[in-house]
């Protein structure tokens, strides 16, 4: 609901609980997950999912319609490339999302700090050193 049709992957173990409005699809591997993943970013997905949505004052779709899509699962082996190739990509990713998070908070945290006087640049190192963004 409210953005049908959107799609994210979790590639980190967290404890979650999915809201009733969520589908959670389960795939057979990590290749398969990455594949499926690629699908509903695709812009054949986009298009299928737009023509597919439903409701007169907001938007949804139901699990039936998404997993509905065609799809096409080419062969183990074909998948199995593809998650070599994939893979490594994914993995600069989610680093640089995670760096992103640590200088977003590092930021946050200590800019207002050095602006006000309250921390001088020399006692923020360790906080920096600690973060291991440097």
């Amino acid at each position: 609901m409210a953005d049908p049709g959107k799609s994210a992957i979790i590639e980190d173990e967290i404890d979650a609980i999915f809201a009733s409005y969520l589908v959670r699809l389960k795939t057979e591997s990590l290749a398969h997950s990455y594949y499926v993943y690629g699908f509903l970013k695709s812009e054949l997905y986009l298009e299928y999912a737009d023509g597919a949505k439903s409701g007169s004052v907001q938007a949804n779709m139901n699990a039936r319609v998404i997993v509905g899509a065609d799809i096409v699962i080419p062969s183990r082996l074909l998948i199995e490339r593809f998650l070599e190739a994939v893979l490594p990509l994914r993995k600069r990713l989610t680093a640089s999302v995670r760096e992103s998070h640590t200088l977003s908070f590092l930021r946050d945290t200590l800019l207002p700090k050095l602006v006000s006087g309250e921390l001088r640049l020399m006692d923020a190192e360790p906080f920096v050193s600690d973060s291991k963004v440097m």
